[in-house]
């Protein structure tokens, strides 16, 4: 009798989120039903998003359910094919978000980043970097609208590589609204903070 010795085997839900992500990048709507995606659960779905964003397979079909009011990590890293319309119902969709990471998404702008921050007052963490579209904008609130939430309890920026964003804009908004903030990452940024 032979044994596979294994140090860590995979449980059976990374081995069908593993399967699912195989066939939603190979076969698409044809084998999957998109709608069913969002029955999943939370763990399960922010792993199959993880690996369908890792070989560069999430789209416009797949995204719209997986985003629900169990989703708390979100990691889009380099997805810039997906459409502007579809990232604007993120904070809206994710209310309980923990974590965003959009970082090379150059299709994120200010209104997308605006909406997180207004929606998701669980925010911890909000990568950004290479998003060039953002401004000091994206951490104000629109006229008429209350303070962002979600600039209360974030731990985490990374705002690297966004050139538009200024020290004025930087300490005038995010500093003052963001009280708990232990990491500001700024690299390749031309800021002067004092």
């Amino acid at each position: 009798m032979s044994t596979i010795s294994r140090t860590h085997p995979d449980s059976l839900v990374e081995l069908c989120v593993r399967k699912l992500a195989q066939i939603l990048i190979k076969y698409g709507p044809k084998k999957v039903r998109f709608g069913r995606l969002s029955g999943l659960p939370r763990g399960a779905l922010e792993a199959l998003l993880e690996k369908l964003v890792t070989k560069n397979a999430l789209n416009d079909n797949v995204l719209p359910h997986a985003l629900t009011r169990q989703t708390r990590k979100l990691y889009l890293e380099g997805s810039s094919h997906l459409r502007r319309c579809l990232l604007n119902t993120i904070g809206r969709s994710c209310p309980n978000l923990r974590t965003l990471d959009v970082r090379g998404c150059q299709q994120v702008d200010n209104r997308i980043v605006r909406d997180v921050l207004q929606h998701c007052e669980h925010l911890r963490t909000l990568r950004l970097d290479g998003c060039t579209r953002i401004s000091d904008s994206a951490f104000a609130p629109a006229l008429w609208k209350p303070p962002l939430a979600g600039l209360l309890g974030l731990h985490e920026l990374s705002i690297g590589k966004c050139g538009q964003v200024t020290t004025e804009g930087l300490m005038g908004c995010v500093m003052k609204g963001a009280p708990f903030l232990k990491s500001l990452g700024l690299s390749f940024c031309r800021l002067s903070i004092t």
